[in-house]
Parts: structure tokens; sequence; C-alpha cells
């Protein structure tokens, strides 16, 4: 698009580019995302159990498509033409998501729980705490260490069962919504959506009330069948749309 404007016969010349993104499906992924690579200071990289991304609301706020001088390039396996590449990008240029050292972002790799605990614990600003015990799969010396502690000490997240947090597990589309309703819960009123999920009965006792949460709030919707599907795992890109989703409403 070029704009011609004059005054004082004077005129001047501005191009601008635009670039348009299309929508497309995301193909599961395969493999977690090793060690703490990948997430960058504030946040990162939601396997919806599919091959669609119907269930995440096509809400885009915050998010603007980066100018073409500023269009990122370091990674090699996120292309214009990806739906997830605005959430990517701009979350890149804002120093929020990083890539590997391989210069690729793996769109498509499972999050792991540790790696969304840190999303969620930068999101917020939250001070790390010093005190690192309760999970027999956590050690101090470990990345996540202090992530994980300051979430299970301010109640945002819980063990998969008394003894360990689940390190390199993916985490499910139910466990992701009780850790940013646990989240959010901590300074505002959430509320919970009174319709209900096609597959309800699957969706577990202690997730129920976030899930609905975060129907209510568009930051999850279900899939054209009605359901939910709360064991679907997340995918970096997918997380890169719901983490825009969720700055929208903090």
């Amino acid at each position: 698009l070029t704009v011609t404007a004059t005054l004082d016969g004077k005129t001047s010349v501005k191009s601008f580019k635009y670039l348009v993104r299309g929508s497309g499906s995301a193909s599961g992924g395969a493999g977690g995302a090793g060690g703490g690579g990948g997430f960058g200071g504030n946040i990162a990289g939601v396997n919806t159990g599919g091959t669609t991304i119907t269930a995440l609301p096509d809400k885009n706020d915050i998010v603007q498509t980066p100018s073409n001088e500023n269009l990122n390039t370091e990674f090699k396996d996120v292309k214009v033409t990806d739906w997830h590449y605005t959430y990517i990008i701009n979350l890149k240029n804002k120093g929020i998501i990083d890539g590997y050292e391989d210069g690729n972002f793996y769109p498509n790799n499972k999050i792991t729980r540790e790696e969304f605990v840190k999303l969620l614990v930068n999101i917020a600003g939250i001070e790390l705490v010093e005190e690192y015990e309760g999970f027999e799969d956590v050690s101090a010396s470990d990345w996540f260490a202090p992530y994980v502690y300051t979430a299970k000490k301010l109640n945002i997240v819980n063990g998969i069962d008394d003894k360990n947090f689940g390190v390199g597990k993916p985490i499910s589309r139910q466990d992701m919504s009780v850790m940013i309703y646990n989240l959010m819960t901590m300074k505002n009123d959430v509320s919970v959506s009174k319709d209900k999920f096609a597959d309800d009965s699957s969706i577990a006792d202690y997730a129920s009330d976030a899930v609905y949460s975060m129907k209510s709030l568009e930051v999850l919707n279900g899939y054209e069948d009605g359901t939910f599907k709360p064991l679907g795992q997340l995918t970096r890109a997918e997380a890169a749309k719901v983490i825009t989703l969720i700055a929208n409403i903090q």
C-alpha cells in the first residue's frame, strides 16, 4: 500500500507492507522440549488432542503483525504462512519466548508441566522463593526449581501425587486450566460457565471449575463436536496463542 500526501506544495510518499495471516491447522508435536531452552524471560511454547485448533478462540487483541523491518527470521521452522506465526514472532520480539540453539522454535513440540509453570510465574511477575522442598523429582539444582516451588508456595500448582510434581510430563488441557485459574483467582474473581461440554464426565473434579472458567473467559473453547478433551496435550505454538489470550485478560 502506498500513500501520497501533499501539503503546501510538498509531496511525501510512504509505502506500507501488510502481512495477511492465513488460517490453518496444527499437527500434533513429537517429543517435549528439553531442559529450560526455548522460553524467554516472561513467557513461552496446547496440543488440543487433534489436528484442528478450533478449541482456541480466534481472539488476537494485543498481537499485531510485526512491521516489515522487524520481521524475525531466526526461527527456521516458523513460516509467515503458518497460523501461529503472528503469535510466536510477536512474543519473540517482546522478549517473551525464545527458540533453541539450532535456530528452531519447534512449534509442534509438547510443553512440559515445569515449562508451563515458568510461563505463569513470569507472566505474573512473581518474586521467586529460595526454599526448595516438597517434591522428590525437583532438585534445587534444576533450572525449573525456583518456578515450581514459587508456584507451589502460592498454591498455583500441585503435584501429580503426594511426592512428585510430574517433571517432564506434557501438560494436559485440564491441568493447564487449573494452573491459569489458580493464578488468576489470586487477584480477581473469575466467572464459571454453566454451559457444559459434551465430555463433561471426562473432566476431573479438581479441574471442573478451572475448565469452565477458561471457557467463560474464552481462553479455551470446545471442539466442533462440543467436547473439551481434558487430557489433550499442549504444543508450543498453541501455548503462544493461549499466553496471548491470558495477557489480554491480565
